[in-house]
């Protein structure tokens, strides 16, 4: 049963809501097998038109290569849209993996989320 608690406690999950007028989506967990779920709700948000959007990653547990994919599809799809693609990292975690793709030179990175708000306006 613990097994079963820890694993889900690791379990990706993604949940958006507006803060002053930007759209921020919050991704925790596990960002590996079930990194389509991030870029659905990337998909979703774009068709809003937006322009600008924050991935939150302060609460990423893991990300693996899938959730690495899933982040590189997202900047995609925003540049597509021509939609601003803000990420919030500040753990080793998410910024050791980003840096050593050279995807931290792709995306825009900010250690808070009230430094990606001010950049988004």
């Amino acid at each position: 049963m613990d097994g079963q608690l820890e694993d889900d406690a690791r379990a990706m999950y993604v949940r958006t809501h507006d803060r002053e007028g930007v759209a921020v989506t919050v991704i925790g967990g596990d960002v590996d097998e079930d990194a389509d779920l991030l870029v659905d709700e990337v998909h979703a948000q774009l068709t809003a038109h937006l322009a600008a959007l924050v991935l939150d990653l302060r609460e990423v547990t893991f990300l693996g290569s899938s959730g690495l994919s899933a982040l590189v599809d997202s900047h995609r799809q925003a540049v597509a849209a021509g939609t601003k693609l803000l990420l919030v990292a500040d753990q080793r975690t998410v910024l050791r993996a980003l840096a050593v793709t050279d995807l931290d030179q792709v995306f825009e990175l900010h250690p808070d989320l009230d430094s990606a708000l001010a950049a988004a306006r």
